[in-house]
């Protein structure tokens, strides 16, 4: 009797232990309040925008205003052949859906995300265009005409300072960059490329040709001529 009569208060004593108020146990500090519900129009920062390629259209028109006219006065744009002819590559018979151009049949949206196809795409572009772009210049007399080499020649490869003068133009031409005639460094890289596809080639008469489709090509794939 006298155990159960143990077990009893023992029992009651641990219940009282865990009745008393929590407010014994833990203290609670209140750190911050949050915005009352009646707040009013709060200033929030602007998301930012990535940078997102050229779509198709923006492409397609951008080409020929940098590239101007070939031999015939037609536009330049870049063609590639379906069924043994030359069709713009940009639209429907050629790579425009493979660009991102919806098809309305299983995309209605354009991507506009540099995918490693759209950048082999355009090393295809930059050199069919650029090809075009030397083959029209070569048959115009007059320097001024010309789209490509405007201020300096073919012929005369190793003149520095109608290179550079050159370089300046076309910077400006693709990529709506101007560059001060006292700036070296901006076209540093361009003139490099340049004298190296020059001297590369074994014949005087076919480094020019080179050299300037080479800066071309380099030109159109720039991310700045791609990211709007």
């Amino acid at each position: 009797m006298k155990g159960w009569l143990a077990l009893f208060v023992a029992t009651m004593g641990c219940q009282a232990a865990h009745t008393e108020p929590s407010s014994k146990l833990a203290q609670v500090e209140v750190i911050a309040t949050g915005v009352p519900l009646d707040h009013g129009q709060l200033e929030v920062p602007p998301l930012s925008r990535s940078p997102r390629r050229l779509n198709a259209d923006q492409l397609a028109a951008s080409l020929p205003v940098v590239a101007g006219n070939d031999s015939k006065q037609q536009a330049i744009t870049w063609t590639v052949k379906v069924g043994g002819k030359d069709v713009p590559a940009i639209n429907e018979g050629g790579v425009g859906t493979t660009l991102g151009r919806p098809d309305y049949y299983q995309n209605t949206q354009e991507s506009d995300d540099a995918s490693p196809l759209y950048l082999k795409f355009v090393d295809d572009m930059a050199r069919d265009v650029c090809a075009k772009m030397v083959a029209a210049d070569l048959v115009q007399k007059n320097p001024m005409t010309r789209n490509l080499v405007r201020f300096s020649e073919f012929s005369v490869w190793n003149d520095k300072t109608a290179v550079a003068r050159n370089l300046r133009y076309l910077t400006l031409r693709f990529l709506g960059r101007k560059v001060a005639d006292t700036d070296v460094a901006s076209i540093a890289n361009l003139q490099d490329l340049y004298e190296k596809i020059a001297a590369a080639q074994a014949k005087d008469a076919d480094r020019g040709k080179a050299a300037w489709q080479a800066v071309c090509v380099a030109l159109l794939i720039s991310p700045e001529f791609h990211v709007n």
